[in-house]
């Protein structure tokens, strides 16, 4: 008698066992999901810091441009102010 309550015993341990590992698998498969959802949107955060760094590019390049334009502006004022003061 006191072998079957050890059985039983030793049977419901095991199927506590077992039914926390099978948690312990949904709960990785659940994470495995989670994780694919994650590098998708890693893939889409890193495009978009792809192109914030390209337009942060452009904008630098707009910038030396203006900055350019600007000089040959003063330049032109400059020489039309010494045409205007030498009388022509």
């Amino acid at each position: 008698m006191n072998n079957d309550k050890d059985f039983a015993r030793e049977l419901e341990s095991l199927e506590k066992k077992l039914q926390t590992l099978e948690e312990l698998f949904s709960k990785a498969a659940d994470f495995d999901s989670i994780l694919a959802e994650h590098s998708n949107g890693t893939e889409s955060l890193s495009q978009i810091l792809k192109r914030i760094n390209a337009v942060q590019d452009l904008v630098e390049q707009i910038e030396i441009e203006i900055d350019k334009l600007e000089m040959r502006v003063s330049a032109i004022e400059h020489m039309g102010f010494r045409l205007r003061a030498s009388g022509q």
